[in-house]
C-alpha cells in the first residue's frame, strides 16, 4: 500500500509538505481504493512509522521529510519516494508512481532529499 501526508481530510487532497506535522494521511491499496486516516502521532517519528507499517504501508510519498522520520520508515522497510516541490494531488502522485516517475530516496541518496537533524551534526 502507498501512503502520503495530505493537507485535508479528502482523497483529492494535495500532498502536505510537512510530513510529521500532517494531520491526515491518505493510503491507497493495491486496487486503488483510497482511505484517509487522522494522524494521531503528530511529529513522533517512531510512532508514525509503526502506525503506517501496521496499516500495511510499503511505500510513502513526501515533499519534505526529516532525517528521524526517514530513518524510522527505513527501519520498517517502507520505501520513500520524493514527489517534488510543486503542489501535487495524492491521486496524481499515485499515477506518477505507477509510471515510474517518482524518485526512490534511500540511504545512498538521502543527503539530497532528507532534512538533517541538528543533533546528528552537532557533537
Amino acid at each position: 500500500m502507498i501512503a502520503a501526508p495530505i493537507k485535508t481530510e479528502n482523497e483529492n487532497a494535495p500532498i502536505s509538505p510537512m510530513f510529521g506535522k500532517a494531520k491526515w494521511f491518505a493510503v491507497a491499496d493495491n486496487n486503488g481504493l483510497i482511505n484517509i486516516y487522522k494522524n494521531e502521532n503528530v511529529a513522533d517519528g517512531r510512532a508514525i512509522s509503526e502506525w503506517l507499517s501496521s496499516l500495511g504501508v510499503t511505500e510513502i510519498f513526501f515533499q519534505h521529510i526529516g532525517e528521524n522520520h526517514f530513518l524510522n520508515l527505513n527501519k520498517k522497510s517502507i520505501k520513500c519516494f520524493y514527489v517534488g516541490e510543486e503542489r501535487l494531488l495524492f491521486k496524481d502522485a499515485v499515477l506518477n508512481y505507477a509510471d515510474g516517475e517518482l524518485l526512490n530516496v534511500n540511504i545512498h541518496n538521502m543527503d539530497d532529499y532528507v532534512k538533517k537533524s541538528k543533533s546528528r551534526n552537532s557533537f
